[in-house]
């Protein structure tokens, strides 16, 4: 039986097969461009918002939020994996099963077909942002949104992230979780970083509250 013809190494398939490859290991990253970066403070985030441990170090891994409205940057902050998962891990059994139908293999192969697609000059961090990873909105038509980046050390980690998701697919997402699922983000948020935040009046907690329990 003759043997299977291989592509040369420097052909496009090859390169594309590479390509695809590397980003589904997580070997595609690149430095954390600027719009990943504490905007706030015009450097990248140091420490996780609640552990406060330190994140520019190799290997480090956190995932950095961004909530807008209006086009304004209203909140942002970057948690490490350690307190993602503590908060993950608290979720009801009936949660992670909504959020395994949301977040489903259709959903991640939406998002690598982007990454797939991309030329090598092509801005992937505003491909992948260009619109609301579950409804499809762009993003020139939203007026409020969150988004995300997984980074590790001082690079940003291509993978079904970064991404953004629009406020109404957010809070549809928050509704159809448990109440006990609620009660445990709660609980999480005012034990590592204590509620109602400093320095705001009790005619903003409502709003504040709605868009902290949907940033994560």
């Amino acid at each position: 039986m003759p043997k299977a013809k291989r592509r040369p190494r420097n052909s496009p398939q090859y390169q594309d097969v590479i390509k695809q490859m590397n980003i589904v290991l997580g070997l595609s990253r690149e430095k954390i461009p600027l719009k990943f970066q504490r905007e706030f403070e015009g450097k990248p985030f140091e420490n996780c918002e609640y552990c406060r441990t330190p994140l520019q170090v190799e290997g480090k891994r956190y995932l950095v939020f961004k909530y807008y409205v209006g086009g304004e940057l209203r909140q942002e902050l970057a948690v490490c994996h350690a307190c993602r998962t503590e908060l993950k891990n608290g979720y009801s059994e009936e949660s992670k099963a909504t959020l395994k139908k949301i977040y489903n293999d259709a959903y991640v192969a939406g998002r690598l077909e982007i990454l797939f697609q991309l030329n090598e000059n092509d801005n992937r961090y505003l491909a992948m942002t260009e619109k609301c990873a579950l409804c499809q909105t762009l993003k020139i038509e939203l007026s409020e949104f969150f988004e995300y980046a997984w980074c590790e050390g001082d690079e940003l980690v291509y993978y079904t992230q970064p991404s953004l998701i629009c406020s109404k697919c957010a809070q549809s997402v928050y509704n159809q979780l448990s109440a006990e699922t609620k009660d445990h983000k709660r609980k999480f948020y005012e034990k590592h970083y204590g509620y109602p935040p400093p320095n705001v009046s009790s005619n903003d907690l409502t709003d504040i509250a709605n868009s902290l329990w949907n940033l994560l």
